[in-house]
């Protein structure tokens, strides 16, 4: 088990997750805590018998309450899984950054420029500081033309 303020991640057999996680949710509630299940996730292995019980049963069942997938997952703020999911979910997730900056326009460079300095900025870096440079490429750099874009519109280009 590894953890990081509110983000837990537990590594073990597939077929004792459902065990594991009841006793995470047994120590968090001795803490005044819950697990959510809507904010768990599991990767699996495509032959995994894990995921052919989710997937013959809907979601968020008794059977096992937690969806799994064999294809990425999202975990310390960075993708886990196939270089092809990686790639989505960088560039999915970055366009909705990019997207924040089309409103900075209508504000006083004085405000916009330090909100997107310090705030839009934020998960670009994390992410160039973490993720592999090949699952980023594509994203990252649309997401520089988004902050050219942004940086002409603030300044009346």
């Amino acid at each position: 088990m590894m953890a990081y303020l509110d983000d837990i991640s537990i590594y073990g057999p597939e077929m004792a997750m459902d065990t594991i996680m009841s006793a995470l949710a047994m120590l968090a509630a001795r803490i005044n805590l819950d697990v959510n299940p809507a904010k768990c996730n599991g990767l699996v292995h495509r032959d995994s018998p894990l995921l052919a019980l989710v997937l013959d049963t809907p979601r968020h069942t008794e059977a096992y309450p937690y969806p799994v997938t064999p294809d990425s997952i999202k975990m310390l703020g960075g993708y886990i899984g196939t270089e092809a999911n990686q790639i989505g979910a960088y560039s999915s997730d970055l366009q909705k950054t990019a997207t924040s900056m089309q409103v900075l326009h209508r504000l006083t460079p004085n405000y916009a420029l330090p909100l997107l300095q310090a705030c839009i900025n934020t998960r670009p870096v994390y992410v160039m500081r973490t993720a592999l440079p090949k699952t980023i490429l594509h994203a990252i750099s649309a997401f520089d033309r988004a902050v050219d874009q942004c940086l002409l519109s603030i300044c009346g280009s």
